[in-house]
């Protein structure tokens, strides 16, 4: 009996509960989108990776468009 009412409990209370919760999460909730607006970067296809060593003397890095415009809140 005790197991019956558990089980009517989970169905009728629990269960709901973790469904709304599921379907309030997958709502779009972008915390930035008015500093990301209109802007637009540009990615390019390399053939060798480059270096990460902290000199930006090689070739790739002249030719790429740098993304300076970074926001923190």
């Amino acid at each position: 009996m005790i197991n019956h009412n558990i089980t009517k409990l989970i169905k009728k209370v629990f269960l709901p509960i973790l469904f709304i919760s599921g379907v309030l999460s997958q709502t779009k909730h972008e915390p930035f989108a008015d500093e990301k607006f209109g802007k637009v970067y540009y990615i390019e296809t390399i053939s060798e990776a480059p270096v990460i060593d902290g000199v930006l003397d090689e070739a790739i890095w002249s030719s790429i468009l740098p993304i300076t415009d970074f926001v923190q809140e």
